[in-house]
C-alpha cells in the first residue's frame, strides 16, 4: 500500500513539474516577443523617430499581466524547491534561473514602457502648462534612469538620456518664460549723470493656469529656483537695500500695493549729520524705510516651496549676511563719539532689536542668525572702540604736524658758573626742583598732552567700567606711537636738521615729565569693579611711570643720533686739515705750517657756533651745556691727541700750533653763557690749555709747571706723555737730560 501512494506522488509531482516546464516555456516566449515589440517601438520613437502606430497601452497592460503570471510561477516553483529539497534533482533550479532570466528581461520591458508613457504624461502636462506636474514627472524619470543601472547597458539608454533632456530644458525654459513678467524691475533714468537711476520693483499677476506657488516649485524641481532667488536678490541688495541704507533715498509703495520704488539721487551724497544725534534719526528712517521693503516683499513672495523653506528664507540665505554687514556699517557711523550721547543711541538699540525681530518674523534671517542683536548687545564695545578710533586718528593726525611751530615751557632758571657738587643736601630742596626747564617745545606736543587729559576726563565720567579702561589703556597706546611715528615721520628732519633734534628730545621729556604728575592728578580715576571681572590689577591709580623711561630712551636716541652725526663732521674736518701729517712735513727744509689747518679749525669753530645758536635758546640750559660740550671736547681732544702723537715738533710748529689753539680758545670761550661752565662740561678743556702754555714754554716753565708732579702741568697729563712731549719739543741739551729724569 506505501509502495502505491509513493508511486502516486511520484506521478503527481512528474506531473507538476511537467506543468511548471510548459508555462515557463510559454511565459518566457511571451516575454521574449514584447521585449522585441517594445525594444522596436522605443527605438523607433527616440533613436530613429518613426512614428508606431501600434496600441502602446495594450503592451503596458500585457506587460503588467506578464508580470502577475512571472509572480505566481516564481512562487510556485519556489514552493517546489523547498518541498523537494532533499530530491531534487536540479531541474526546478534551472527552471528558477529562467524565471529570474524572464523576470529581469521583464523588469526592462517594465521600465521602457514606464518611461515611454511618463514622457507623454510630461507633454500632456506641458501642452496645458502643468508646469508643476510637468516638472515632478521629468525629476522622477530622470531618477529612473539615473537609478537603474540595467538599463545603462542597452543601446537605447543614451537616445532616452537625450528625449528626456530635451524635454527638460524645453519645459523648463517654458517655466522661466512664465516667471519671468512676475517680478519686474523697471529703471527710472535720469537727465543728470551726477545722478544715479531709480528702480521700481513690480509684482505682476501670473498669465498662466500656473499660481505663483506653482512656478515656484516647478522651478525648484528644475533646480533652476536658486538662480532666479541670487538674481533677484543681488539686485534687490545693490539698487534697494544698499542705496536706502547709505544715502537718503526714499522708497514709496503705489496704491494698489504692487509696486516698491526707489526714486533718483545723488551718487555718494550721503548726508554726513553735524551731531550724533542727527546720526540716530538718520538710522531710525533707515529702519522705517528697510521695513517698508521687507513688508512688500513678504506680501509678495513668501511663497513655500518646502516643509519651513520659503522664497523669502532663501533669500536671506543668499544677502542676509551682506546686508547685515551694511546696516552694521550704517549702525558704526551712528554710535557716538562722546558720553553725553550714548543714552539718545539706545533708542537706535531698541529700534534694531525690532526690526531684527521683524525679519525674523518674515523668515529673512534665521531663528539661529543673532548678529544684529548681538551688535546692539555689545552698545559699550562699540562706543569704547568708536571713540578710541576718533582719539587714536587724531593723536596720528597731531603726531605728523611739523615740529618746527614752537612754544615756550618750563621755568627758567638762574644760572651758576659754580661746580655742581657731587653731594647734596635733602634738607633744603628748591621751589623749582620738580618743575621742568625753560626749553622750547612743538605746539603739536601740548596738544597731544591735551588730548590725553581730555581722555583722561572723558573716562573719569564714563558709563560703564569697560569704557573708563578702555579709554586709559588708549591714551597708553597712543604715548607708545608717538614713540613709533614721530622718529619714523619726520626721520629725515631728525638726522639731517639739528634743531628739529632738539625740539624732539624736549618733546619726549616734556611729555615723560607730565606723565609723571599726569597719574597722580587722575588718583583713584579707575575703580576696580567687584561686579565685573575687567580689571585685573589691584592698583588702581592711573599710572604712566613705565612710559617715562621709554619716552626718554627714545628723545635720547635722536639727540645721541644727532651730535654724533655733528661730532664725525668735526673730526672729519681735523684729519682733512694736514696736521696728522704735520710731523711728516716737519721733516722737508722747505717745510711750511700748512694754511688747511687754520682753516679747518676755524670750520669747526664755525660748525660749533653754528648748533650754538640753533640749541642754545631750544634746548634746556643743562641739556644744551652737556650737548655742546661734548661736541667742544671732542674737538679739542682730538687736537691734544694728534699734538700728543706727534715724535718731534719743530719751534715754528710749536709757534704756530699755539696760534690756532688760541683760535680755539677764543671762540669756545664765548659758547657758554658763564665763563666755570667751560671747565666743567669740556672735560678736556683744561688739558687742551695745558697744552698750549707747554707748546709756548721753555724748559723752565715746563719744570715750574710740572713741580716734581704736584703742578697743573701734572694734573692733565701723565709723566709719559710729559716725557714725550719734552722729547718732541726740545732739542738734546744736559738741562732737558736733567729734566727728564726728575720726571717719574
Amino acid at each position: 500500500m506505501s509502495s502505491f501512494l509513493a508511486q502516486i506522488a511520484a506521478n503527481a509531482e512528474d506531473s507538476q513539474l511537467l506543468d511548471l516546464n510548459s508555462r515557463v516555456g510559454d511565459i518566457s516566449k511571451l516575454i521574449s516577443d514584447m521585449k522585441d515589440d517594445v525594444m522596436n517601438m522605443m527605438n523607433s520613437n527616440y533613436a530613429k523617430f518613426k512614428p508606431v502606430l501600434e496600441s502602446n497601452g495594450e503592451m503596458l497592460k500585457s506587460a503588467e499581466c506578464l508580470n502577475e503570471e512571472m509572480s505566481v510561477l516564481q512562487s510556485r516553483v519556489e514552493s517546489q524547491i523547498n518541498h523537494e529539497l532533499a530530491n531534487s534533482t536540479g531541474k526546478l533550479q534551472k527552471l528558477k534561473d529562467v524565471l529570474q532570466e524572464k523576470s529581469l528581461s521583464l523588469q526592462i520591458v517594465n521600465c521602457l514602457l514606464n518611461f515611454h508613457h511618463g514622457i507623454i504624461d510630461a507633454k500632456r502636462k506641458e501642452k496645458t502648462m502643468c508646469f508643476v506636474e510637468c516638472s515632478q514627472i521629468v525629476k522622477e524619470l530622470k531618477d529612473q534612469l539615473t537609478n537603474q543601472d540595467y538599463v545603462k547597458l542597452l543601446d537605447i539608454y543614451v537616445p532616452l538620456c537625450r528625449e528626456l533632456e530635451r524635454l527638460y530644458s524645453r519645459t523648463a525654459w517654458k517655466t522661466l518664460e512664465q516667471w519671468k513678467p512676475f517680478i519686474n524691475w523697471i529703471e527710472t533714468e535720469s537727465a543728470d549723470c551726477r545722478q544715479q537711476n531709480g528702480i521700481s520693483l513690480q509684482i505682476s499677476q501670473i498669465n498662466s493656469n500656473s499660481t505663483r506657488e506653482q512656478l515656484v516649485q516647478a522651478l525648484h524641481n528644475f533646480d533652476m529656483l536658486s538662480l532666479e532667488i541670487k538674481t533677484f536678490g543681488e539686485k534687490l541688495l545693490n539698487r534697494v537695500l544698499i542705496p536706502l541704507i547709505e544715502s537718503n533715498r526714499i522708497v514709496t509703495v503705489s496704491e494698489s500695493g504692487d509696486v516698491l520704488t526707489v526714486p533718483n539721487c545723488l551718487i555718494d551724497t550721503r548726508t554726513k549729520p553735524e551731531t550724533s544725534s542727527r546720526q540716530d534719526q538718520q538710522c531710525l528712517l533707515v529702519f522705517n524705510k528697510l521695513s517698508i521693503v521687507f513688508n512688500f516683499i513678504h506680501q509678495h513672495l513668501d511663497i513655500v516651496i518646502s516643509d519651513e523653506i520659503t522664497f523669502i528664507t532663501e533669500l536671506g540665505e543668499e544677502i542676509a549676511d551682506q546686508f547685515c554687514k551694511c546696516l552694521n556699517r550704517c549702525l558704526d557711523d551712528a554710535v557716538p563719539k562722546c558720553q553725553k550721547e550714548l543714552e539718545s543711541y539706545k533708542e537706535v538699540v531698541a529700534k534694531l532689536i525690532e526690526f531684527e525681530s521683524l525679519l525674523h518674523q518674515k523668515g529673512f534671517l534665521n531663528r539661529n542668525n543673532n548678529v544684529l542683536h548681538e551688535y546692539a548687545e555689545n552698545v559699550d564695545i562699540l562706543f569704547a572702540n568708536k571713540i578710541s578710533q576718533c582719539y587714536l586718528l587724531k593723536a596720528r593726525s597731531i603726531m605728523k604736524k611739523d615740529l618746527f611751530n614752537v612754544m615756550e615751557v618750563g621755568v627758567k632758571h638762574e644760572v651758576s658758573g659754580e661746580r655742581k657738587s657731587d653731594s647734596f643736601l635733602l634738607t633744603l630742596i628748591s621751589q623749582n626742583t620738580f618743575q621742568f626747564p625753560y626749553c622750547q617745545i612743538s605746539k603739536s606736543t601740548s596738544e597731544l598732552i591735551q588730548l590725553i587729559e581730555e581722555m583722561l576726563q572723558e573716562s573719569s565720567i564714563a558709563s560703564s567700567e569697560l569704557i573708563s579702561r578702555t579709554l586709559y589703556l588708549r591714551t597708553k597706546q597712543i604715548l607708545r606711537m608717538y614713540c613709533d611715528i614721530v622718529p619714523l615721520h619726520h626721520k629725515n628732519l631728525l638726522e639731517t636738521i639739528p634743531q628739529q633734534a632738539a625740539y624732539f628730545y624736549n618733546n619726549c621729556y616734556y611729555i615723560a615729565h607730565r606723565l609723571i604728575t599726569l597719574g597722580m592728578e587722575y588718583r583713584g580715576l579707575l575703580k576696580a569693579s567687584r561686579n565685573e571681572n575687567i580689571m585685573s590689577e589691584a592698583d588702581t591709580i592711573v599710572s604712566f611711570c613705565d612710559l617715562v623711561p621709554v619716552l626718554q630712551a627714545t628723545g635720547n636716541a635722536v639727540l645721541k643720533t644727532q651730535f654724533n652725526s655733528q661730532r664725525k663732521i668735526i673730526i672729519d674736518i681735523i684729519r682733512d686739515s694736514g696736521l696728522v701729517t704735520l710731523m711728516e712735513q716737519n721733516l722737508d727744509d722747505s717745510y711750511e705750517f700748512p694754511g688747511s689747518i687754520e682753516k679747518a679749525i676755524r670750520q669747526c669753530c664755525r660748525q660749533i657756533k653754528l648748533l650754538q645758536n640753533v640749541w642754545q635758546h631750544v634746548l634746556s640750559n643743562d641739556t644744551y651745556c652737556k650737548t655742546i660740550g661734548y661736541l667742544c671736547n671732542a674737538l679739542v681732544e682730538e687736537l691734544t691727541e694728534r699734538v700728543c702723537s706727534f715724535s718731534d715738533i719743530a719751534e715754528d710748529t710749536a709757534v704756530n700750533l699755539v696760534w690756532v689753539f688760541n683760535i680755539v680758545v677764543e671762540k669756545l670761550s664765548s659758547v657758554f653763557e658763564e665763563p666755570g661752565e667751560i671747565f666743567q662740561h669740556i672735560k678736556q678743556w683744561s688739558k687742551f690749555l695745558e697744552l698750549i702754555k707747554l707748546l709756548g714754554s721753555g724748559l723752565k716753565e715746563v719744570e715750574e709747571r710740572w713741580a716734581d708732579g704736584k703742578g697743573p702741568l701734572a694734573q692733565e697729563f701723565s709723566a709719559a706723555q710729559i716725557v714725550h712731549l719734552i722729547r718732541a719739543l726740545f732739542t738734546v741739551s744736559a738741562r732737558r737730560s736733567a729734566l727728564l729724569s726728575r720726571i717719574k
